[in-house]
């Protein structure tokens, strides 16, 4: 009802940051967070920075070292991450999330629809 938002863009190391998004919807008046604030954001409400190598499947791990050694890359099947949800209770109030790492190798500073 009160249409309360909240997004960061540019996140990294951040296992699911859509958390970090709702943190800052429920206890920051600021909406949207990008790159370094939205790092710093994170990291000072407690939420733990993760090594990227942490975070890539191996199939992943590979694709990027192709590409970095080739600039190709090697992800034949190209699908989107993001994944959305809509909640409606019984009162009729409606609730939405949307997450993604967007596509692969990507340039820095590249902001997808999702945050928006």
């Amino acid at each position: 009802q009160d249409c309360a938002m909240g997004a960061v863009c540019s996140i990294e190391g951040i296992s699911r940051p859509i958390s970090v998004a709702r943190h800052l919807m429920e206890y920051s008046k600021h909406k949207i967070l990008t790159g370094k604030g939205a790092m710093e954001y994170a990291k000072s409400n407690g939420f733990v920075v993760e090594s990227n190598d942490n975070m890539l499947s191996p199939n992943t791990k590979k694709a990027y070292e192709d590409y970095k050694d080739n600039g190709l890359s090697q992800l034949n099947d190209y699908s989107h991450d993001t994944l959305s949800i809509l909640c409606l209770d019984n009162n009729g109030e409606i609730a939405a999330g949307v997450s993604t790492a967007g596509p692969p190798f990507k340039p820095d500073g590249r902001v997808g629809d999702s945050p928006l």
